[in-house]
């Protein structure tokens, strides 16, 4: 929640998503069940990269372009093998960086997220869902 007050998360679209998942989480769940859920910090941070990931994913099949004309099923296939692929990069990138320490919440977060969006630019040639952010992000 700090990350989303001092607006560390620099992607509008990421942190709505995050709030409405933590929204939901917290509704649903006592506090005691949230604390039990995850293992480490990482693993909360994981989790919610692949939250924002496969809302971009659902977004994008429903209201982004495809302008390669894919069928519903290759395209979110395609898509689904780009948020693999910046899990295995953010895996890696974590492993290459031990050395420094574990990043920031909103350093780690926006890093990742950057990662996938990379990713998918790589793979369609396009951004097939445009997100707003400041202009001072990458996204």
């Amino acid at each position: 929640m700090e990350a989303l007050n001092n607006k560390g998360i620099i992607c509008s679209f990421c942190a709505e998503t995050v709030l409405e998942h933590i929204g939901r989480v917290a509704m649903n769940y006592c506090t005691s069940h949230l604390l039990a859920m995850y293992d480490s910090k990482e693993s909360f941070v994981d989790h919610l990269i692949e939250v924002v990931c496969c809302c971009y994913i659902y977004r994008t099949v429903n209201q982004g372009e495809n302008r390669l004309e894919l069928s519903r099923g290759r395209f979110t296939h395609l898509l689904d093998l780009c948020k693999k692929a910046a899990k295995k990069k953010r895996v890696k990138r974590r492993h290459d960086e031990i050395y420094l320490g574990i990043l920031s919440f909103p350093s780690e977060f926006n890093c990742s997220f950057n990662e996938f969006i990379a990713i998918v630019v790589d793979m369609f040639g396009y951004l097939p869902l445009k997100l707003q952010a400041p202009e001072h992000a990458m996204i």
